[in-house]
């Protein structure tokens, strides 16, 4: 029985914003399996807690051993620019990703979380 879903993003901040609504997606349907996301822009995922845990797309040393090799692991991976529902202007980004992925759409949002010295921050930068 699979542990982990694997939940790969290629692609801009954007997207990857747009990504944390699927693995709200993601957790629903499968709350039992850690969710592990792999993305250039890793720290949008930093402190959701329907994410177990994130990894630079570069910077993955041991991933397969850890989370693949003999573990039977659920792999994500694909484009929701790519997919007919969202070029065809039928669906919405996130509903046609999830639609791809054989996850419910249940009007998910994106969310990001900072941390109390990122608000602190970015306010003073204003």
């Amino acid at each position: 029985m699979s542990k982990y879903i694997i939940f790969h993003i290629s692609g801009g901040m954007g997207k990857c914003i747009a990504a944390t609504a699927v693995c709200q997606a993601i957790k629903k349907k499968y709350p039992d399996k850690k969710l592990i996301v792999v993305s250039a822009w890793s720290d949008v995922f930093k402190n959701l807690d329907f994410v177990d845990r994130y990894y630079d797309g570069n910077r993955l040393e041991y991933f397969y051993d850890n989370y693949i090799k003999d573990k039977s692991s659920i792999i994500f991976f694909n484009d929701p620019y790519y997919q007919t529902s969202y070029v065809n202007k039928e669906k919405h980004l996130i509903e046609g990703w999830c639609e791809s992925l054989g996850l419910d759409y249940d009007g998910e949002q994106p969310v990001l979380k900072f941390t109390y010295p990122e608000v602190k921050t970015a306010n003073n930068l204003w």
